[in-house]
């Protein structure tokens, strides 16, 4: 395949940095008629080489060369793609080879790796600069926005630059270019793939370290060229409002202080929960079952639910970096004692199970097939995250120390009067959680044997179009302490 003598009669050269559109580019050109060969640069074309052991001595430019003296047009064509963006999705396109157990890691553990490391070290060079220095060209100064590609010619040679911004013009673009009609294939794409969830995961909850900004994004040259003004300063408003606000922590430490917080636990330690002991409250929930609109219940009622949404998108970040870490431990027999309100918010077992399965990330599994490993104990591979959040409600002997549950699933709502005479109405109902599926009223049909991946836009109104009378057997077989302690039915699931 490598042998330069075999790649005689090549149209295009797709010239292209790594997820840029590059997979895109050839598959299209290929499907229009053309002989295309996708390569990242001379680097990657001196891998391919030693990998197949052919043509050591050879590089690219030998095989741009060879193909020019038929004397037709050659054509070289690179995308920008803006550098954030590139880099998180060249991130996933590697994760695996990045980060030994990465499916066992948590999305901030994630996180955090990608910003320390990888985030400055990732690609972010224009593949068609080499190769235009190559052959004497200046490299691109500037950027066409009304016809929205660069061209130039040298010889027989057509270097040509577009933007992955513009993809959904790209048929437009390319047919002006090439003088024909050019329709567009996409290939490579990331909602193709079995990662896809864990991705756009990823997206929703990633915080930009500031310096990155004002110390690497405003002096990068390809940046200024590639992009208007306009356009420059709306990507730079964007990641500034995603900005991660570890300059501000000592202040949120400080307001978290100033309270009369706590932090709990029934039997697990380090499994905390989280109360206030001037207004005599605390409350116990479990993961997937109402835990982040609890959450912000109890920070609205201490007045930190402010603090914590400027600090995260995710508001559990707040809880585990700033809150817990800041507050002091009592322990609940002393609570109970001192007869606090220990109130515990449920759902559902039955909608919980869906919605535990929806979120973990460990296989690709329909909802019948995880349940029978999850059952029968055939998950070990699972990471410690996801075997957490499908754990029971029920906490053994909580009774002895709860004073009120809450079933969010029933709207419920509770009325107390605080240590200091104030009533106060606890409705952890009325906030909201990006946990939640965007679900559907078009599916009205069985769905318990699709994929994981096939289920994100298949989201039925009802969760009852996730079960059959084994999966609901399995359900109650591995949650029948929560459905029979807490008096929950399948019926009335919502």
């Amino acid at each position: 395949m490598f042998e330069y003598e075999k790649l005689n009669n090549i149209d295009i050269f797709v010239y292209c940095g790594g997820k840029c559109g590059s997979s895109t580019l050839h598959t299209t050109f290929k499907n229009n008629g053309y002989n295309s060969y996708k390569i990242h640069d001379n680097n990657y074309f001196k891998f391919l080489c030693n990998t197949f052991k052919k043509d050591f001595d050879k590089t690219i430019f030998d095989v741009i060369d060879f193909n020019t003296k038929h004397g037709k047009p050659i054509y070289i064509i690179d995308s920008y793609r803006t550098p954030i963006e590139r880099k998180i999705s060249a991130f996933f396109q590697n994760q695996g080879k990045y980060i030994n157990n990465y499916n066992k890691k948590t999305t901030e553990d994630i996180i955090s790796i990608f910003n320390e490391t990888f985030l400055y070290k990732l690609e972010e060079n224009q593949s068609i600069d080499e190769v235009m220095k190559h052959y004497g060209l200046p490299t691109f100064t500037y950027f066409d926005f009304k016809n929205k590609y660069n061209i130039v010619k040298k010889d027989n040679i057509i270097f040509i630059k577009i933007r992955f911004n513009d993809i959904n013009e790209w048929s437009d673009i390319l047919s002006k270019i090439f003088e024909k009609k050019i329709v567009m294939y996409n290939e490579n794409l990331t909602s193709d793939k079995s990662i896809n969830k864990f991705y756009n995961e990823f997206k929703e909850k990633y915080k930009l370290p500031e310096k990155y900004i004002y110390e690497y994004l405003m002096n990068d040259k390809d940046f200024k060229i590639y992009n208007s003004s306009e356009e420059k300063s709306k990507y730079i408003d964007y990641w500034k409002n995603k900005i991660n606000v570890i300059m501000n922590k000592e202040l949120l430490i400080n307001n978290v202080k100033k309270r009369s917080c706590f932090k709990t636990y029934v039997k697990l330690p380090g499994d905390y929960y989280y109360g206030d002991i001037d207004k005599n409250i605390c409350f116990l929930w479990s993961p997937r079952a109402g835990c982040s609109i609890t959450l912000k219940c109890f920070l609205d009622m201490v007045g930190l639910l402010d603090d914590a949404e400027n600090y995260s998108n995710w508001i559990h970040d707040y809880k585990m970096y700033i809150f817990i870490q800041n507050v002091p431990e009592i322990n609940i027999n002393e609570l109970s004692k001192k007869k606090c309100n220990i109130i515990k918010t449920l759902v559902n077992p039955y909608s919980r199970a869906v919605s535990t399965w929806r979120t973990q990330r460990n296989s690709n599994l329909s909802f019948r097939d995880y349940l029978k490993e999850l059952v029968n104990n055939k998950n070990s591979y699972v990471n410690e995250s996801d075997k957490y959040h499908s754990k029971q409600q029920y906490i053994d002997g909580e009774e002895k120390f709860v004073t009120k549950y809450i079933k969010l699933d029933k709207y419920e709502k509770y009325d107390i009067t605080l240590l200091d005479g104030t009533n106060y109405t606890v409705d952890v109902t009325k906030y909201t959680s990006k946990h939640h599926a965007k679900r559907s009223a078009d599916i009205n049909y069985f769905v318990g044997d699709i994929k994981l991946t096939g289920i994100h836009n298949k989201v039925p109104l009802s969760y009852k179009y996730f079960y059959d009378d084994e999966i609901k057997e399995m359900v109650y077989t591995y949650y029948k302490k929560d459905i029979e302690f807490y008096g929950y039915t399948f019926e009335e699931m919502v």
